[in-house]
């Protein structure tokens, strides 16, 4: 009889470790993910005829030559030019798709084979209502900041025919826009 209630106290004592530990190993497991995401994240500069800056939003990579961003941010560009996370800088080539509806443009860029940047995985299914989300981007010019937040809905909205809005609680600011959405192991 002593050893079973021995067995229960070990069990209830690790029980209680363990659950005291969850958070911190949450969120190192998030931490993680946002080191292993931000060299896909891209500050985007549309300049005008004079080349001068004009607007600033955020982008992502989906291919090693591949940066996508919202189209607002390139709209009416003369030229545009991709931030990488270390400062290097390169022009956007071609835009390769736009949607002003949808509000999303694809841009290639010149990154030389050698250099290797890193891809975000795209999730081919939608978020549920209540999951945790971040936001990695350049919000008011500030590179590779984070802020988190939960998915509050997913909704079918009529005018943008049979595709659905992700509404979530994520704080978003000038600069952000074109960020990747992640989910918590950082696909977008």
């Amino acid at each position: 009889m002593r050893n079973v209630a021995f067995v229960c106290i070990a069990t209830m004592a690790v029980l209680c470790v363990s659950f005291s530990f969850s958070p911190y190993l949450y969120s190192q497991d998030i931490v993680a993910m946002v080191k292993r995401v931000k060299p896909a994240v891209v500050t985007v500069t549309s300049k005008n005829a004079f080349g001068l800056k004009d607007g600033e939003g955020s982008g992502f990579f989906i291919t090693q030559n591949q940066v996508v961003t919202n189209y607002h941010v390139i709209e009416g560009a003369s030229g545009i030019s991709i931030m990488l996370n270390d400062s290097s800088e390169f022009p956007a080539k071609h835009i390769l798709a736009q949607d002003s509806a949808l509000d999303i443009a694809i841009l290639e860029i010149d990154i030389p084979a050698k250099r290797h940047v890193t891809v975000l995985p795209l999730k081919t299914v939608l978020p549920e209502q209540g999951e945790k989300i971040y936001v990695v981007g350049s919000p008011l010019g500030f590179e590779q900041s984070v802020s988190d937040g939960i998915v509050s809905s997913v909704r079918v909205i009529k005018e943008y025919g049979t595709g659905k809005l992700i509404q979530f609680t994520a704080a978003i600011s000038h600069g952000n826009s074109g960020s990747p959405l992640l989910d918590v192991n950082g696909n977008v």
